[in-house]
């Protein structure tokens, strides 16, 4: 019983703060290819003016929710943006339906409190930048970096493993085995490195290195620091750019918590149904959905999402309905 004292305190606490402030809804659902479809300039633009003429309530009596759902970006504008967010509110809240990956990562981990659902992902901080040869593609600052330690790794192997075979068929020297196979290690991924570009590789490392910092600087802002420490909380941000082998890698809260970041569940939400629905119609659209609302501008968007939902999913059963017929018939 005794346990149950400080949690129900928690929650009436809560309950209170929430009377008190007043909250808003930023949303940032991506997709596709138009000038919002990732974190760049055009969204920090456009969160800017919404948000300086919309949120003019007091930061201290103010809280917001960032619905995100998002493949990422400029870690720059992410951190851009988190910092406009934090300079208008006491308390941020990040939202995860289904993913948010690379620099949109990196904003998460600066909330105060982060939902997820346990499908939802986020990933390494990795950061996209612009593909040196194709227009408008982007490639992934950590595969650049994974590909030339690859490489190396795969040279110093074949030096060591190559040369034991060597000296064991061949009785040559160890000196004389261990400069052949350097030559050849070196022979070998000569057309590879020339194909490198420096300025590339170094931008890339750069980039990771700034996601890192930019990590390290929106925890140092969070209000629930007593969660991890900030060594931690550095290991953390470490294994984020290191440990994992793809940008696209799937990481899941319930390996957060395993890294020691605990996410809440949408059941610890009280406006997930409110998200859930705009998320469905979103799902539906080819088009990124970015934009700041109060509760009472979401209730009307809402309802016209439900009744395109209802629509959409009436049509769909009617469809189903003249194909079986169709079939029958043939049949």
């Amino acid at each position: 019983m005794n346990e149950a004292i400080p949690a129900v305190a928690e929650k009436m606490a809560q309950l209170t703060d929430s009377k008190r402030s007043i909250t808003f809804y930023v949303v940032v659902f991506q997709k596709g290819r138009g000038d919002l479809s990732s974190i760049n300039w055009q969204l920090f633009n456009k969160l800017r003016c919404e948000i300086c003429e919309k949120i003019t309530s007091d930061p201290g009596n103010t809280r917001i929710d960032l619905w995100i759902d998002s493949p990422g970006g400029s870690a720059h504008f992410a951190y851009k943006i988190m910092l406009l967010l934090r300079s208008r509110c006491s308390f941020l809240r990040a939202v995860v339906p289904v993913f948010a990956k690379s620099a949109a990562t990196l904003m998460v981990l600066g909330a105060d409190e982060i939902i997820m659902t346990p499908y939802a992902e986020v990933g390494p901080l990795d950061v996209q930048m612009p593909h040196p040869e194709q227009e408008d593609q982007h490639v992934s600052a950590l595969d650049i970096t994974l590909a030339l330690q690859e490489l190396a790794k795969n040279a110093i192997s074949m030096v060591v493993r190559g040369g034991a075979v060597i000296l064991s068929y061949t009785g040559l020297k160890r000196r004389e085995t261990l400069s052949a196979m350097l030559q050849f290690a070196a022979d070998f991924t000569k057309p590879v490195i020339e194909k490198l570009d420096p300025m590339l590789i170094h931008r890339a490392t750069n980039e990771l290195a700034v996601a890192r910092r930019y990590a390290s600087r929106l925890w140092s802002m969070r209000q629930n620091k007593s969660q991890m420490s900030k060594e931690r909380a550095e290991k953390l941000f470490e294994r984020l750019v290191s440990d994992y082998p793809s940008h696209r890698f799937v990481i899941s809260p319930a390996e957060l918590k395993e890294l020691g970041l605990i996410t809440k569940e949408p059941s610890d939400y009280q406006d997930w149904q409110s998200l859930e629905k705009f998320h469905k119609f979103f799902e539906q659209t080819q088009d990124s959905y970015v934009g700041v609302f109060t509760k009472a501008d979401l209730v009307p968007i809402i309802n016209n999402t439900e009744s395109c939902n209802e629509h959409q999913e009436h049509s769909f059963k009617d469809t189903s309905a003249q194909t079986q017929g169709s079939s029958g018939d043939t049949d």
